[in-house]
This record gives C-alpha cells, sequence and structure tokens, in this order.
C-alpha cells in the first residue's frame, strides 16, 4: 500500500470494511491550511499515477487515463471548496486566458527571450 495516513475518497473505509478488513482512520482536522495540506498532497499522488500512465511509448488505456483525470478533478474539486473557488469560475477564467495568451495545443517549447540589450 502506499504511503500512509493519506487522504482518501469518503466511503474507502466502508469499502474496505465491505471487503472483509478493517480500516484505522480519522477524520481530517476543519482547519484549512490541515486540509489543504492533505488535498495538495493527494492531488500530487493522482497527478504522479496519470503521469505513469503516459510513460511509456504505447499509447495508454484511456479508461484508465479517464479514471486518473477523474480522481485529479475530485481534488482540485476539493481544494477548491476550502477557498470557495467553482468549477464554473476556473472554466471561465481558463477560457478567458486560452483567448488572451492561448492554450497549450501547439506544443510550443520557450528557449530564449532575447531583449533588445541583449543585441548590443
Amino acid at each position: 500500500m502506499s504511503d500512509l495516513p493519506k487522504l482518501v475518497r469518503d466511503k474507502i473505509p466502508k469499502i474496505i470494511r465491505e471487503s472483509g478488513s478493517d480500516a484505522v482512520w480519522k477524520t481530517a482536522n476543519s482547519a484549512q491550511w490541515m486540509r489543504r495540506e492533505l488535498l495538495v498532497r493527494k492531488l500530487r499522488e493522482e497527478t504522479a499515477e496519470f503521469e505513469d500512465l503516459t510513460m511509456n511509448w504505447e499509447l495508454p488505456d484511456s479508461a484508465a487515463l479517464r479514471e486518473e483525470a477523474a480522481d485529479m478533478l475530485e481534488c482540485c474539486l476539493a481544494l477548491w471548496r476550502v477557498y470557495g473557488i467553482e468549477l464554473d469560475e476556473v472554466v471561465a477564467v481558463a477560457d478567458a486566458k486560452r483567448r488572451k495568451r492561448g492554450g497549450f495545443d501547439d506544443g510550443i517549447i520557450l528557449e530564449a527571450v532575447i531583449t533588445k540589450s541583449d543585441d548590443l
């Protein structure tokens, strides 16, 4: 099992019990800093799992990718709730930034910025 203790989905203790095992768990302190720390750690874990699926040369299983993407989104939604941010607000800001600065679809890699003073 991965690094414990860790944040898990709300129904995981019940699912573990129903599988015939038992779980030792507690509810996180409601302090925002603690919840934020746990959620950020969980988001990193889910992002790493998504990345692991994409690291081989073959196309990854799309169902598995969707599962990991859903886990990442669930972490983001919970983290954003800590700060009172709604998904539709995030989407609106992302759309505005994409219109103004572009997205990441073209794969552009910036290698250097040459200022006018560098030419002299």
